[in-house]
This record gives structure tokens, sequence and C-alpha cells, in this order.
């Protein structure tokens, strides 16, 4: 018993959390020419204020996923998309993307989090080709 206590205490007095926020997080996605937004089962984020990445994952409950990842943000600022390792979307079935290209403008960014709206063109091929643009907006927050 005592070293299960003594395992527990070590654990909580070892874990360093100054510069990582695991903070609550929103993404609202829009397809275009679809009726409604992706509805996400789960968002979860990371947050480092000190080197300025961000991340997020969303997963749906119909497999769609989205990932935002980010590095060096540390003022509001425009950023380029050029690759779907900044900005991935996929639907889990039909539409797996291996380009993408828009912008990412972040409106906000302090010690509670950051926040942002996008526009997002993504191409795939798997299957046949598809083109789809995305918009929307997402935050990370305390």
């Amino acid at each position: 018993m005592r070293a299960v206590i003594g395992f527990i205490l070590i654990s909580l007095l070892s874990c360093n959390k100054d510069n990582t926020l695991k903070p609550g997080g929103f993404l609202h996605l829009q397809v275009a020419g679809q009726e409604n937004a992706v509805q996400w089962e789960t968002v979860t984020t990371t947050w480092d204020q000190n080197t300025g990445k961000a991340e997020l994952h969303a997963n749906s409950y119909a497999f769609d996923q989205c990932v935002i990842s980010l590095n060096n943000v540390v003022q509001p600022c425009t950023i380029g998309i050029d690759s779907i390792a900044r900005f991935y979307y996929t639907d889990g079935v039909d539409f797996i993307p291996y380009t993408a290209s828009g912008t990412l403008i972040i409106k906000e960014i302090n010690a509670g989090g950051i926040t942002g709206t996008f526009s997002i063109t993504l191409e795939s091929n798997h299957n046949s080709y598809l083109r789809e643009e995305i918009s929307g907006d997402f935050g990370i927050t305390k």
C-alpha cells in the first residue's frame, strides 16, 4: 500500500505543465456544398505558448478527421497553407487528400490560447479526383 501511495505521489510531483496547456478547443468546419457543418465527437488540443506550437485533432461520429498543426505562432498573423502537414481533413471514406492550399488566419493569441479562421482547398485522387473547399473557425482555449 505504501508503495502504491509513493508511486502516485512521485508521479504527481514529476508532472510539469508550466508551458503546455491541455486546453479545451473547438472546431467549426463547413464543406462547400454540404448543408450541415461537420459534427465533432472529440476535439483535443495542445498549446505551448513559449514555442508557439499549437495542435488540434478532431474526430467525428461519421469517420471525419481534421488535424491542424502550427509552429512558431507568437502573434496574430496569416499563415499560408501549402501542405497537408499543416492542415488535414478527410471524411474517412472516399476523400483522402494529398495536397492542401489556402490560408489560416490567427485572429487572437494570448495566455488563454489562440483563435482563428481558415479557408482551405484540399485535393484527393483516392478512387477518383475530388476537390473540396472547406472553411470555418477554430480555437485552442483554456
